[in-house]
């Protein structure tokens, strides 16, 4: 057995016998009290006898069960706090797994982000793209509808300057043209005619 183990017992004992002497003095009734003569004294001495006595029975007999308890006390919890540690140690395993899954998974979010950024960048081409090709078209549609709109115009206008024309030169030519100058243009058909045929 080690010194530290005797010393540590040799102590405990004493701690003990020193308890038990107090408690004993606290016990005896007061010296002043006491009739004078010899019995008070002898009742002490007895009574410190006695004292003694238990004292080293149950110093004797109950130092190695008290040990053993004490002892198994000792395992009892030194045992509790390996599993305590193993517990621990799972846990703390555990909590790494968890952070390292953390890690992934806000990894693969950062990764699911950046795709779904991407494709809504390209579907935001797409749809600006379509829409300008749609917009083309329209332009394209809307040009050729007032080009032809002018067209009509123009058609139109012609037509109502021709119509006018006309009705100018009927309204004029009966008043200019005379019957010599009518003969003339029957000629120079006819003779167009000829050269034709």
């Amino acid at each position: 057995m080690s010194t530290d183990a005797t010393r540590h017992r040799s102590r405990a004992a004493a701690a003990g016998l020193t308890a038990a002497i107090l408690f004993c003095l606290a016990a005896t009734p007061a010296w002043a009290a006491e009739p004078a003569g010899w019995r008070p004294v002898y009742d002490l001495v007895m009574r410190w006898v006695n004292f003694a006595i238990l004292f080293g029975l149950l110093f004797h007999f109950g130092r190695r069960p008290l040990a053993n308890l004490l002892r198994g006390e000792a395992e009892r919890h030194q045992q509790q706090i390996q599993a305590m540690e193993g517990r621990k140690a799972e846990v703390l395993e555990r909590l790494a797994e968890i952070q390292r899954m953390r890690t992934e998974n806000e990894a693969r979010f950062d990764k699911i982000t950046e795709q779904l950024v991407a494709m809504g960048e390209r579907r935001r081409e797409e749809i600006i793209d379509d829409a300008r090709r749609e917009s083309e078209l329209l332009l394209a549609g809307a040009r050729r509808r007032a080009a032809h709109a002018v067209r009509a115009a123009h058609a139109r206008l012609r037509d109502d300057m021709v119509d006018r024309a006309v009705e100018l030169a009927l309204a004029r030519l009966p008043r200019e043209v005379t019957a010599a100058d009518n003969d003339r243009c029957l000629e120079r058909f006819y003779q167009d005619i000829h050269k034709v045929g």
